[in-house]
């Protein structure tokens, strides 16, 4: 992740965040850095956009035939009378256009063979939801600043509840090798901040088309990590009548108990189950005994209110079967990919190529996965045990850079910690065995943050998941008082922020 920054002739501004991976109910902190130019430039006024959202679009194609218009109707292919004409007509004619017709029968059987057209019906699914999106003014403006370096503090106090950073699919803007007719789906989960910089104009700009003010912004991203939720342990057993072919005829019950230790991996962990196929009351031969890790993904769009729903295989473990009247024990192992190399890592700003992304349980998008116990039999229902798991991944590791040469002045730390966040869930029908593990928001709300009481000159209480970083008095209203510097630029302390 880098520095989202901005410049103009009279200021530039960037963004610098100390982590740009956070958990659900932390806080997101980092600076809000000037650098003016000029020798004196008034500053209007300095606010912080906070947006976090969800998106889907997925295209539907149909093909479908239908009779050609014809403009000159000679009372031949115009019923249907005459698609039975063409079925005899060929089979009487094997030999086809190739044999010498004669007059009207040629003609007829050329109007015959253009008479229908294939049509592609192409439809976009589109959708958006907002978690939140809110402004807030860090400083309202009317001080002159020289030129020099400035740093404002921020501390952003986000929900618990918020889903984890996600993307997956194809997108037309992103891959420019997608055909105009080719189905695609695409959706993503992602977090913004933006500062907004508004400077009065130079009165030396004596330009037509100069305005009063100058607005300088610059926008970054951050990502959401879902908590790892507390491990627990798996048991489930089911019991299957297995029948040839689906009628009546049956070769006996077919019990199949599955364990596990876990129900939640990191990307890159190996995945341990141990399953019992017992065969013993049946007359079947279970000829291969799978293990497979299933991707679903449902997403639901708000233009046509329809629903994309997709399955896909991700990774499997198989066994030898088991015969007919015994009892068979079988540990599976299996290895989440990853996309990188680094294990437990995810790349969130390319995750669209990648088959395992952590499970999202968003309003409009949901990725969570299924792992299925499976023994085959020919011609007959399979055995089969289903479980949900919870897939997540660690933060990667973010080396803050040192800016050369960077002594600005602090001002006040603006603490935001109203966010209201909507998170419209969707009701998606499902099947039990379907379900995301732990319900929607599962390993998102462990360790929230401690959100200070919101009372103006209070030093904010410390979060025990950031200890001892608070180290000035902060003012926890909207509206911060006069660009005043809290402490000399020299101090030591803020020397490096």
């Amino acid at each position: 992740m880098g520095q989202g920054h901005s410049s103009h002739d009279s200021a530039g501004v960037f963004i610098e965040l100390d982590e740009y991976s956070v958990y659900p109910g932390s806080v997101l902190r980092g600076r809000i850095h000037v650098n003016v130019t000029n020798q004196v430039t008034q500053l209007k006024s300095l606010s912080l956009k906070l947006t976090g959202y969800e998106e889907t679009s997925w295209r539907t194609v149909h093909v479908r035939r239908q009779r050609k218009d014809r403009n000159n109707n000679d009372n031949f292919g115009t019923n249907r009378e005459h698609g039975l004409y063409q079925d005899n007509f060929n089979q009487d004619h094997p030999q086809g256009r190739d044999r010498d017709f004669g007059g009207d029968e040629a003609s007829k059987f050329k109007n015959i063979s253009d008479e229908y057209e294939e049509i592609e019906e192409i439809k976009h699914h589109d959708g958006r939801h907002d978690f939140f999106k809110l402004t807030r003014p860090v400083s309202n403006g009317g001080a002159f600043l020289s030129c020099g370096q400035y740093s404002f503090p921020f501390e952003v106090y986000l929900p618990d509840d918020l889903p984890g950073s996600c993307t997956v699919g194809r997108h037309p803007k992103f891959d420019p090798h997608l055909r105009h007719n080719e189905k695609y789906f695409h959706a993503m989960c992602k977090y913004k901040i933006k500062a907004f910089l508004e400077i009065v104009k130079n009165p030396e700009d004596r330009s037509w088309f100069s305005s009063r003010e100058k607005t300088v912004k610059c926008s970054q991203e951050f990502q959401i990590i879902n908590r790892c939720p507390p491990a627990r342990a798996c048991l489930k057993q089911m019991s299957t009548e297995i029948k040839i072919c689906g009628c009546c005829c049956s070769k006996g019950t077919c019990d199949v108990c599955v364990q596990m230790g876990q129900d939640a991996f990191r990307i890159g962990d190996q995945i341990q189950v141990l399953a019992k196929f017992d065969n013993s009351n049946t007359t079947a031969e279970l000829n291969e005994l799978r293990l497979t890790l299933h991707r679903v993904i449902q997403l639901r769009s708000t233009n046509t209110n329809e629903q994309y729903n997709e399955r896909k295989m991700i990774c499997q473990d198989v066994k030898p079967g088991c015969p007919a009247g015994i009892t068979k024990e079988e540990m599976f192992y299996m290895t989440l990919p990853g996309q990188t190399t680094e294990r437990g890592n995810y790349n969130y700003d390319n995750g669209a190529d990648s088959n395992v992304v952590p499970t999202c349980q968003g309003g409009l998008v949901q990725v969570y996965y299924e792992l299925e116990v499976r023994g085959s039999v020919t011609c007959a229902n399979d055995p089969v045990v289903s479980l949900p798991v919870f897939i997540y991944s660690t933060p990667p590791v973010y080396m803050r850079p040192q800016i050369a040469d960077w002594k600005p002045q602090v001002f006040q730390v603006t603490v935001v910690s109203d966010i209201p966040c909507q998170m419209g869930f969707v009701n998606v029908p499902t099947q039990q065995t379907m379900q995301p593990v732990g319900g929607i928001g599962y390993g998102t709300m462990n360790q929230p943050a401690m959100v200070p009481q919101q009372t103006t000159g209070m030093v904010p209480q410390q979060s025990y998941n950031y200890p001892n970083l608070y180290h000035q008095q902060a003012s926890l209203g909207n509206n911060n008082p006069e660009l005043q510097p809290l402490i000399p630029s020299n101090s030591a302390d803020f020397a490096g922020r």
